[in-house]
């Protein structure tokens, strides 16, 4: 089968905060267990509904310092996870999201960040 991805996923564990623009809460800790410049998909103790809109604040570092980073994406699915860092997921869910808003230099700065242009 022909993988069909614009952008390779890359395998990285960032923390980030999410936030539902439709039910305004206090953001949440997050995550990503992968991420490419169309999405990311991240672990946490909910389970978020399909189609639910998201403010995504993600933590991108290096040896010297850390940038935050802010999208918007959709939830194209969510699931109970099978394992949360190779250990058993007790009550994690894991959600994909696909971004809808993210500006050209914040997206070359995720690429760039995990090398993740195919």
């Amino acid at each position: 089968m022909r993988d069909r991805r614009v952008f390779q996923r890359s395998g990285a564990a960032i923390k980030l905060y999410y936030e539902a623009l439709d039910k305004p809460a206090a953001p949440k800790k997050a995550l990503s267990k992968d991420i490419s410049g169309t999405g990311i998909r991240f672990a946490l103790n909910e389970k978020l509904e399909d189609g639910a809109n998201l403010k995504l604040r993600m933590f991108l570092a290096d040896m010297n310092n850390e940038i935050t980073v802010t999208v918007y994406g959709v939830v194209i699915w969510a699931r109970r996870a099978e394992s949360v860092c190779g250990a058993a997921s007790n009550g994690y869910y894991e959600a994909g999201i696909r971004f809808t808003v993210v500006d050209p230099v914040v997206l070359g700065r995720i690429m760039s960040h995990f090398g993740n242009n195919k």
